[in-house]
């Protein structure tokens, strides 16, 4: 609760969290949440707030229409009321994310999938493009139903990520229903996957360079690439499917084309806001740059985008699609589990909460609404 409290850039309280834990818990469990809250709930005093959920949720581990322990219970009600708050802030336990520690290399055994939260409180896919997802017919957009025969509905984006890739079996069955409606559960081998972030294309106009995740290698990978193609070129910087990654590497990217000290966007935060700056004084001087996007575009890859048309020497245009609409970032922060005396009365579990807003540098905000192309038309077509 604190934790939430304290990170949560929409100003929570704890009496909202509490109040809001047992909504969203009834909610969850419908006809077998045999407790009964007061009528005066959200105007009890935070300790009253804090009796009622302590006393609601014990009445609730002893019933035996439940048998459910106080631990999943507690549990429960965090990832529940978590979803609530935004369609990215998630409670997972610690084991989850244990787990997925062994599948985070850059090249691992996979099916070659992320998934994006959607607006509809589901995922879509964003298949790595010739990778096996993408070769089993899993398109980019189409929307995740079920792994294995597990319905992704309630679960969290760390959960997906786990299922993908836990199961020993040679392939993972995806249930996806695509844009046309259509169901379809697809078998998607496990390879390795050799996940290259950056990618080029040379054409007779230039170079294309594709940008997928924003992470330390694929910064890495840019800033070798633009050094070895030289200056003066035409650039093509495609952003189509980049789900993001975290602010500083969005900083990182829109500072290789921008001189020092411009102004790249802004971020809100409780404690005030911080004016993010390009520390280049180098930077990379194309003859022309033009930006693709589609709506699998997200966070920072909109920042970048926003840095870049608003920077008028650079003459930046983008073409595409209004992108995914994603202005917030998020924080995680590992809860340890123990009461106010340090005793352990849970085991850790892992807390995703909204913690700033993006703003591009001319005070722009995307979340929810995406960036329109300035450009409608595609230049590779």
């Amino acid at each position: 609760m604190q934790d939430i409290v304290e990170r949560c850039i929409y100003r929570v309280t704890n009496r909202d969290v509490l109040v809001g834990a047992l909504k969203a818990l009834k909610q969850e469990l419908g006809p077998k949440f045999t407790a009964t809250l007061p009528s005066d709930l959200e105007r009890k005093s935070p300790e009253e707030t804090w009796l009622v959920y302590q006393g609601t949720l014990l009445q609730l581990a002893h019933s035996s229409e439940n048998q459910q322990s106080l631990k999943s219970l507690v549990e429960l009600s965090l990832r529940s009321y978590c979803q609530t708050v935004d369609r990215y802030s998630a409670y997972d336990d610690y084991d989850t994310w244990r787990k997925l520690q062994e599948f985070g290399e850059p090249d691992y055994t996979g099916v070659g999938i992320t998934v994006i939260e959607g607006r509809e409180a589901d995922f879509i896919c964003d298949p790595i493009r010739g990778g096996p997802a993408d070769r089993a017919g899993v398109d980019e957009g189409d929307r995740l139903v079920a792994v294995n025969e597990r319905s992704v509905r309630g679960a969290t984006r760390l959960q997906i990520r786990m299922w993908l890739g836990e199961t020993r079996e040679n392939s993972v069955q995806l249930r996806v229903r695509h844009r046309n409606g259509e169901e379809e559960t697809v078998a998607v081998p496990k390879e390795q996957i050799q996940y290259t972030p950056v990618s080029m294309e040379e054409n007779d106009s230039g170079v294309q360079i594709a940008l997928r995740q924003l992470s330390a290698r694929g910064v890495n990978d840019l800033r070798n690439l633009l050094r070895s193609i030289g200056p003066a070129r035409a650039v093509t910087l495609d952003l189509r499917g980049c789900g993001g990654g975290p602010v500083q590497f969005a900083v990182s990217v829109a500072s290789m084309f921008l001189p020092a000290n411009t102004v790249i966007g802004k971020l809100e935060t409780l404690t005030g806001t911080e004016t993010l700056l390009s520390n280049n004084s180098a930077p990379y001087k194309p003859a022309k740059v033009s930006i693709l996007q589609d709506r699998l575009t997200a966070s920072g890859a909109e920042l970048i985008i926003a840095a870049l048309r608003s920077h008028k020497p650079l003459k930046a245009e983008s073409y595409g699609e209004k992108t995914y609409g994603k202005g917030v970032t998020q924080d995680v922060v590992k809860v340890s589990g123990a009461n106010r005396a340090g005793e352990t009365i849970v085991e850790p579990g892992i807390l995703t909460i909204t913690d700033s807003r993006i703003y591009g540098p001319d005070g722009e905000f995307w979340d929810n609404d995406g960036l329109p192309p300035s450009r409608g038309d595609n230049p590779t077509k």
